[in-house]
């Protein structure tokens, strides 16, 4: 899983893959586009397959923007016809040669190479019914399992509870979360309560004593040691640099 601070743009050209989004899934089929919001877990899975990711800061977009970004994020899928996706990828081919350090306007052609883009995209057609679909029954039963730790970060979620909750046994658990979601339960857990106290950090004001208790810390300093070591700088600075 991951996730980030910005809008990620996800264009798949070739391929079609299964997005696992926070605790939801959705089949991604080839020539569609989706719109992840910031601080959303997610991950893909599938065969071989071609993508273009473009991450948007909200702070380089206007309210027009950010509304219709709101507006369209997954579930959402948008499909491209062949014309469409020719002159999409031509535009992102053209925005990708630009280097910051080597033009002191780099930064306003990118923003102007992304409203081109964002016209491209809205004259995509949506597509609805490939949500939730054609994915494996043993996936769709680990969503019940994500949201309740997603919903219960700040409880102590142990994988003797989950087994009691959802009926099965400790190594079968063990065995299918790896197999789906690329990582161990209390890997999982950590990435889920570090994601969640990113969000606090940036959309809210609440003290870090505060942020740390709803996220499942058992104490500040055990938040601020983990966090550091997790994303690289202080819940502060973090905090500072993306508020």
């Amino acid at each position: 899983m991951e996730s980030h601070p910005y809008y990620e743009i996800y264009i798949l050209l070739k391929g079609q893959r299964v997005l696992f989004l926070n605790n939801r899934m959705i089949s991604v089929p080839e020539s569609s586009i989706l719109i992840i919001p910031p601080f959303m877990p997610h991950r893909t899975s599938g065969g071989a397959y071609h993508r273009i990711n473009i991450w948007v800061s909200p702070s380089l977009l206007d309210k027009e923007s950010i509304d219709f970004l709101e507006a369209n994020k997954v579930p959402t899928v948008f499909t491209l016809n062949a014309k469409l996706r020719e002159d999409l990828y031509s535009v992102l081919s053209s925005a990708s040669s630009f280097k910051e350090d080597n033009h002191k306007n780099a930064l306003k052609y990118k923003k102007s190479f992304f409203n081109v883009a964002f016209y491209y995209l809205k004259q995509c057609s949506i597509c609805t019914e490939n949500v939730l679909s054609e994915v494996k029954q043993e996936e769709k039963l680990l969503l019940p399992i994500l949201t309740y730790i997603n919903d219960n970060l700040s409880e102590k979620i142990t994988v003797e509870r989950l087994c009691e909750k959802f009926f099965c046994s400790r190594s079968y658990l063990y065995s299918k979360f790896k197999d789906i979601m690329g990582c161990s339960i209390a890997d999982y857990l950590l990435f889920a309560r570090i994601n969640e106290s990113k969000n606090m950090l940036t959309s809210t004001k609440k003290k870090l004593q505060i942020i740390a208790d709803e996220c499942g810390f058992s104490s500040l300093n055990y938040f601020s040691l983990i966090f550091k070591q997790k994303v690289g700088m202080s819940p502060s600075a973090f905090r500072k640099k993306y508020k």
